[in-house]
Parts: C-alpha cells; sequence; structure tokens
C-alpha cells in the first residue's frame, strides 16, 4: 500500500512539474510576442511620418498579432476610450 501510495505522489509531482514547465514555456512565448509588438509598433510611430503609410503598417501588425474577434472589437475600443476623454 505504501508503494502505491509512494508511486501515486511521485507520479503527480512529474505531471505537476511538466504542467509547470508547459506554463513557463507558454509564458515565454507570449512575452516574446508581445515583446515584438510593441517594439514594432514604437518603431513605426517614431520612424514614420502621420499618414497612410503608417497607417498601412499599424494595421499589418494587427493582422499579424491579433485575433480576427479582437481587430472587429479595436474601433469599438477606440470611441469608448474617446467617448470617456470628453
Amino acid at each position: 500500500m505504501k508503494t502505491i501510495n509512494l508511486l501515486i505522489v511521485l507520479l503527480t509531482i512529474t505531471i505537476s512539474n511538466s504542467c509547470s514547465q508547459n506554463n513557463n514555456n507558454t509564458n515565454i512565448v507570449a512575452e516574446n510576442m508581445l515583446y515584438s509588438f510593441y517594439s514594432e509598433y514604437i518603431r513605426v510611430f517614431a520612424t514614420e511620418a502621420p499618414g497612410l503609410s503608417s497607417q498601412n503598417k499599424l494595421e499589418n501588425l494587427q493582422k499579424q498579432f491579433c485575433t480576427e474577434s479582437l481587430i472587429k472589437k479595436i474601433p469599438i475600443i477606440i470611441k469608448i476610450r474617446v467617448a470617456i476623454l470628453f
């Protein structure tokens, strides 16, 4: 009985460690993606003159990093934020 309990405990620890490592890898991937997005986003704002070219580059960033549902929500979010400011 003690052997079975010990095996269950060891198996639980092993699975827990495996899940924890997967979460860490997922977090690292997410952090890298956010870093890439904001780095490019800031670069476009810092180096591009306002206009159609910069707008197209920002839209391409949205397509690259955002889901379709988020892209659809962006105009709504902007309207809400502008309404709150005024």
